[in-house]
């Protein structure tokens, strides 16, 4: 009985001891280095920044063997050109205009990767302007005259000249700088603009608004204020024609924009409000009204005058 006892227990020990064998070896797996690493990447504002690996995008977060490259692709906004790599918090020194980085997967250690965008100073701007019907806009840099579409040298205190020379004498100017009307340089006709030293473009519109009286014999007949509102006009409201005069009168008037263009045509007629204009699609900038208006007997009056500047 003894022996079958030891024989009894020495299988128990055994079944122990293989049990354990078993459980060191699932333990000596586990703890063997891992076959890919974590690879995170994130990006500043004023750009984007994607990873691929053998061609295929990865996510943030992704897992990636061990002995692949993993390529990093940055896409920097407009104007934000320089660009500043971290990988594992420490900063990449390398040219500050490297689109694409590779990284080697070399141990199964967590890789990540940070860029950020900054702005570079450009060298030159882009300076474009027009004038309206009724007059001229010129521009020069020290002195040497360019012409719309230019690019100038920016910063050292450059500026722009633009000079505006309405057809008729003593007409009045209006000044719009990258879509937004210059109110101190109305009726100047000289616009200086300095190059800023980042480069921005440079926009500027000159419109002019010429006012032609009627024959004399038919001031008195006609006499009477023509006048427009609201203005500033706001794109997608409406701006009503007033007469104030004694007689009633009616015609065809032309809306154009600071170039000229025609881009609507309003009936008006009667005394008080005689008609509105819908900007409704309209974009901003300056616009005048033209047209040849008369009363019932027959007497005429030219108009020509600024209707307002739309924002």
């Amino acid at each position: 009985m003894r022996k079958g006892v030891f024989f009894t227990s020495a299988k128990k020990t055994a079944a122990i001891i293989s049990v354990a064998a078993v459980l060191c070896l699932f333990s000596a797996a586990r703890a063997q280095p891992s076959d890919s690493a974590c690879v995170t990447f994130r990006w500043g504002s004023f750009g984007t920044l994607t990873a691929a690996v053998d061609g295929v995008p990865i996510a943030s977060g992704d897992s990636v063997a061990v002995g692949k490259f993993v390529i990093f692709t940055a896409a920097p906004s407009n104007g934000y050109d320089k660009i500043r790599w971290w990988v594992n918090g420490a900063e990449i020194p390398s040219d500050t205009t490297l689109y694409t980085l590779p990284i080697l997967i070399g141990r199964a250690v967590p890789h990540n990767v940070v860029v950020s965008f900054e702005r570079v100073p450009s060298e030159y701007a882009v300076v474009t302007f027009r004038g309206g019907s009724f007059g001229t806009l010129t521009a020069a840099v020290d002195g040497v005259p360019i012409v719309s579409g230019d690019s100038v040298a920016a910063g050292k205190n450059k500026n722009v000249i633009f000079t505006a020379v309405p057809d008729k004498k003593n007409g009045k100017v209006r000044w719009t700088m990258n879509g937004e009307e210059i109110p101190d340089y109305i009726n100047v006709y000289t616009l200086p603009v300095k190059i800023s030293d980042d480069g921005a473009p440079i926009d500027v519109t000159a419109s002019f608004e010429v006012y032609i009286e009627p024959p004399e014999d038919q001031i008195e007949l006609l006499s009477g204020v023509l006048t427009f509102g609201p203005s500033p006009v706001r794109s997608g409201g409406e701006v009503a024609i007033f007469w104030d005069g004694d007689k009633e009168i009616g015609g065809d008037l032309l809306v154009l924009s600071a170039l000229g263009d025609v881009v609507a045509k309003v009936s008006v007629s009667g005394v008080g409000k005689i008609g509105a204009w819908n900007t409704r699609g309209v974009a901003s900038g300056a616009y005048l009204v033209r047209g040849m208006l008369k009363d019932k007997d027959g007497f005429k009056c030219r108009v020509l005058m600024l209707v307002g500047v739309v924002r």
